[in-house]
């Protein structure tokens, strides 16, 4: 069975407020994210292009359901 690939999803970071989507996947897992929107009280990351790896606890990121 293979691993489902992130691509498309949403994404948020707890630590900085900002969300994404994924578009691009790495062979070591990282994700590639374009933000999409900021946080309230960091403006300024729209269009940005950021690489976060997916751990399991889900530390770094979030999943944001539909």
């Amino acid at each position: 069975m293979t691993k489902q690939l992130p691509l498309g999803k949403r994404f948020r970071c707890p630590f900085v407020g900002w969300s994404g989507v994924v578009i691009d996947v790495s062979t070591r897992g990282d994700v590639l994210i374009v933000i999409d929107r900021d946080a309230p009280d960091r403006p300024g990351s729209v269009g940005k292009e950021v690489w976060r790896r997916l751990d399991g606890a889900g530390a770094w990121l979030s999943e944001v359901r539909a």
